[in-house]
């Protein structure tokens, strides 16, 4: 570990080590070609010094605080950057906003086009290899690139007409879902019946959370149902689970955690979930929480989620609460 921290040290190699190694902001306030050029070897500086030090998880407390002064200090000048060149940027990339590009791509040509301004796509697939403990927080630069193309005036409204077409990959099923009405992904399955299309999500492995295969399917299922003249509207919903998380305790095999109960009475929606409640004291039968009636307490505190506290004239739970693990 202590060679680790000697290549950190300021007098070796000239890396930067602190905020105050950075260039000024006003440094971005220069034209495109100057500010690009400052920001390249800011953001260079900042990935010799990653490279020098151990995984994020292995850091010392030393080494960490100087990275993350280096990288604040960097994300700082990537701001300002945006600030003063987003549409500059913006048009370079589109060739003049003749070329319509999708946030993605967006990102990967700023990656090509302007280095040190969002992370390369090599770095963002190690990124999302490890886990949470191990990251860099790459995701944050695209973010910061991204506002400020969003929040401009100009280039923000095209980048938002881009990601309102049609996906090429919705364009590419179209033909077979009007002709079957049905289109089956990894994520999500939509079918068209009766002129309504259904969107279901249907990964059991994981309860339906999010991530980008949730993300893309969704996007192109949603496309699809927009797109088909014979659908007039659409449905989403969650597919039945076998997850055993669902298949154990109250709730029932056929628990939904794309929504929350809608019980009346003394009971929970029997679609949702099996479990009672007693007359003093309504309990989830799948996690084991309880309150008593008319939310006085105590609240939804079960497995470290967050409390949930309803209104005293409540007779629903939220059932998402009792499903995922």
């Amino acid at each position: 570990m202590r060679c680790h921290n000697d290549r950190l040290r300021p007098s070796i190699g000239g890396v930067m080590t602190t905020a105050a190694d950075a260039p000024p902001l006003e440094a971005m306030e220069t034209d495109l070609s100057t500010a690009r050029e400052r920001l390249a070897e800011a953001a260079q500086h900042v990935e010799d010094l990653v490279a020098a030090a151990p995984d994020p998880a292995e850091r010392e407390p030393e080494v960490r605080e100087r990275i993350a002064a280096a990288t604040g200090a960097v994300r700082a000048l990537r701001a300002r950057f945006m600030d003063v060149h987003a549409d500059a940027v913006y048009d370079e990339l589109t060739d003049g906003r003749a070329v319509e590009l999708r946030m993605a791509e967006l990102v990967e040509a700023a990656a090509t086009a302007f280095p040190g301004l969002v992370p390369t796509p090599e770095m963002i697939a190690v990124e999302r290899s490890r886990p949470q403990a191990a990251k860099e927080g790459r995701e944050i630069d695209q973010g910061i690139f991204l506002r400020g193309v969003l929040r401009s005036p100009v280039a923000g409204p095209h980048l938002l007409d881009a990601m309102l077409r049609p996906t090429p990959r919705a364009l590419a099923l179209l033909p077979d879902f009007t002709r079957t009405g049905l289109v089956e992904t990894k994520s999500v399955r939509v079918e068209r019946r009766d002129g309504v299309a259904y969107l279901t999500m249907c990964r059991d492995d994981c309860l339906n959370a999010e991530d980008e295969q949730q993300v893309d399917d969704m996007e192109t299922a949603v496309d699809l149902a927009l797109l088909d003249p014979a659908v007039r509207v659409g449905a989403l919903r969650g597919g039945e689970m076998t997850h055993p998380a669902t298949a154990a305790g109250g709730c029932s095999a056929r628990a939904s955690t794309s929504s929350a109960c809608t019980a009346a009475a003394s009971r929970w929606s029997a679609s949702c979930c099996g479990a009672s409640w007693a007359t003093s004291t309504r309990s989830c039968g799948a996690c084991g929480s309880s309150r008593t009636p008319g939310g006085s307490g105590p609240r939804w505190t079960s497995r470290g989620w967050p409390p949930w506290t309803p209104s005293p004239s409540a007779a629903a739970c939220s059932c998402c609460w009792c499903s995922t693990t």
